[in-house]
């Protein structure tokens, strides 16, 4: 909101102190001795005319501002950055619209009418969870409540992967390890250590598998592997 207020205040001034109207940015700065927010407008202005410097052009811009003392200061850096600070009264009294609006303060209505979907963890059944599916549950969660407050209508998606030739893969490295293939260790795609607690549970609840070739033998495993993964899963 602020933000957008320096903004057009700025394009105004711009236009006021003669200079072609350019949309300028309002950026957050990185160190607070520049202030709060700085914009490079009368740098890109000085590029498109070379008789002014970004100083100079910074200068008739801001003599052009509204003078908005309760609102926030403006400085112009030697390079031609034009920076402003917040007030403190404006802040103060923004502290007092947080207090009041509590938990729905900031909340927009930029999605109001529209759907979003979020699909996040879908843990691969072929393996154990890993760091980065827990690291995807709270990212993903946080980009829906955003979306969420931001007044869309969110589905959170979870999609289990258990097609394809990761579950091919999966299905040949434990029938070799369960003793029904013949397959060397180059062979095999997954090989670590959980797979052979996996394809001891895969032999004891197979069943009968003498009338399956060898490609139904690594889909049926690779069915049954990725289906007790998932249920561990969840």
């Amino acid at each position: 909101m602020i933000r957008q207020t320096l903004k057009e205040q700025l394009i105004q001034a711009v236009k006021e102190a003669g200079f072609k109207e350019v949309e300028p940015q309002i950026l957050l700065t990185s160190d607070s001795k520049f202030g709060d927010y700085y914009s490079t407008i009368a740098l890109k202005l000085a590029k498109a005319d070379s008789s002014h410097n970004p100083w100079s052009i910074a200068k008739l811009i801001v003599a052009k501002l509204p003078k908005n003392g309760d609102l926030y200061s403006v400085e112009i850096t030697p390079n031609g950055f034009i920076n402003s600070t917040l007030s403190a009264k404006f802040v103060q009294n923004q502290i007092q619209v947080i207090i009041k609006a509590g938990e729905s303060y900031g909340r927009l209505q930029t999605g109001r009418g529209k759907k979003a979907r979020v699909e996040f963890v879908s843990a691969n059944p072929t393996g154990p969870l890993h760091i980065g599916n827990a690291r995807g549950g709270p990212l993903g969660d946080t980009i829906a409540n955003v979306l969420e407050f931001s007044g869309y209508e969110v589905l959170r998606e979870y999609i289990n992967n258990n097609k394809g030739n990761q579950v091919y893969e999966l299905g040949k490295t434990l029938a070799a390890k369960a003793g029904f293939l013949k397959v060397s260790e180059e062979e095999l795609t997954y090989r670590g250590g959980y797979t052979d607690e996996l394809a001891q549970k895969v032999k004891k609840e197979i069943g009968e598998i003498e009338d399956l070739n060898r490609d139904q033998i690594i889909e049926k495993v690779g069915e049954m592997g990725t289906e007790m993964l998932y249920k561990d899963i969840l």
